[in-house]
């Protein structure tokens, strides 16, 4: 009797006093309203309400997902209850969404912006044609909805579609027509998607080059460099050096006309004199090439280290020391300093002679400023620092020259 007494209180709830244990609680069944529980609503901005239904005492709290769906009111709840949800307005393809009330759901499907209920999925979203022309596959693919209707259009005079509309899922056919100019680019949309086909030009593609390595050294000894050229298999390209400094020591060991992907070599002599600068190019790109100098072959000296000049126009001299070597090993170039934003005041005039001493004339024009400065610039040889080719050596010469002298009569305060 006890134990049918029991199972009475389980099945009906706590009956205080009529022999129930009275901690026995409700069973909490939360459940959304049988009219709520799947609803579909139009594509402006909208406010709808959801009905909980849930014992006496049964608490619940609520929840929108879609990214959508937004509770204004009634996120949470004892027993029965209603939730208040608004819609943002969609200007895009059908969505869905659901609110979320313990652990019931209620699903809502926003219409698309043309009011369709139906969503695709439609593949691919763009596609590459030969100038010569041919046909793209586009798989449509409904992945809302059902009786699910759609069309394919154009603008773009040279593709053809077929068909121009169907249902459900199904594959449109786009026809393009062969290209006799430069490359083109069409829409499509199929099932509301917008699919970009590119067509390339007509005749071959324009070449691309890539010639590696970049900037290379090679020592004094000389020796050989490999090349290898990165292009299409249509492209062709020849390899040539280009002497820099009036030094031929540079020459293509497999010279010609070249089709593809390929490498070639350089031979370098041997260096008798100081660092030699020169490039190598091939297709429309250069490298350039540096050799070691041949150590002590070229000392250089200036004297005297600086000039300062009066305020009057006038040529002075440096004289450049060429202490070893000759002018052939050891070309020298002599001239102004740059300095960004200050125009110089300083000509230079200097032909190398073949060895010993040579003058360097610097011309200067009159002062009616302050003092002024500026720099001659002697330079030899080159190095590589990092990807770029500086000259190796470099003596500066610095020039002053003075502010004219006070005029007569003028008053001087101390």
């Amino acid at each position: 009797m006890r134990r049918l007494l029991l199972s009475i209180c389980l099945a009906a709830g706590t009956i205080a006093g009529a022999g129930c244990d009275s901690s026995t609680k409700p069973s909490c069944a939360i459940a959304i309203a049988a009219g709520d529980q799947n609803r579909t609503i139009g594509p402006g901005a909208s406010q709808f309400s959801v009905g909980v239904v849930a014992p006496s005492g049964c608490g619940w709290s609520a929840s929108a997902t879609g990214g959508f769906l937004t509770i204004t009111s009634g996120a949470s709840g004892t027993g029965n209850g209603t939730i208040e949800v608004s819609a943002a307005a969609n200007d895009s393809v059908v969505r869905l969404g659901t609110v979320v009330a313990g652990s019931a759901t209620a699903s809502v499907t926003q219409q698309a912006a043309d009011g369709s209920t139906c969503a695709f999925a439609v593949t691919p979203a763009t596609a590459s044609v030969p100038a010569a022309g041919g046909t793209v596959a586009v798989a449509i693919t409904v992945s809302v909805g059902t009786n699910c209707n759609w069309t394919a259009a154009t603008s773009a005079g040279f593709i053809g579609i077929a068909p121009l509309s169907g249902s459900g899922n199904g594959t449109v056919t786009l026809t393009v027509a062969p290209n006799s100019g430069v490359a083109r680019t069409g829409d499509v949309v199929v099932a509301g998607r917008s699919i970009s086909v590119e067509q390339a030009a007509f005749g071959p593609a324009p070449c691309s080059y890539d010639l590696s390595p970049g900037v290379t050294s090679v020592g004094v000894s000389g020796g050989t460099l490999t090349y290898t050229m990165t292009t299409g298999p249509t492209c062709t390209w020849q390899p040539a050096v280009i002497q820099i400094g009036g030094t031929t020591y540079l020459a293509i060991i497999d010279p010609g006309l070249k089709t593809g992907s390929g490498s070639f070599h350089v031979q370098a002599a041997a260096n008798p004199g100081m660092s030699l600068l020169g490039q190598v190019s091939a297709g429309n790109v250069v490298r350039t090439i540096v050799q070691d100098e041949n150590p002590g072959v070229c000392q250089v000296s200036v004297t005297p280290a600086s000039l300062s000049l009066t305020s009057a126009a006038q040529t002075a001299s440096f004289t450049v020391n060429l202490v070893t070597g000759n002018s052939t090993l050891c070309p020298i170039t002599a001239n102004p300093a740059f300095v960004p934003g200050q125009p110089t005041f300083i000509t230079t005039s200097f032909i190398q002679s073949s060895s010993g001493a040579t003058p360097l004339q610097v011309s200067v024009s009159a002062n009616t400023g302050t003092v002024r400065t500026n720099t001659v610039q002697v330079k030899w040889g080159w190095k590589i620092e990092g990807d770029t080719v500086v000259q190796a050596y470099v003596v500066n010469a610095p020039v002053s020259q003075d502010a004219p002298p006070p005029a007569q009569g003028s008053v001087i305060k101390k």
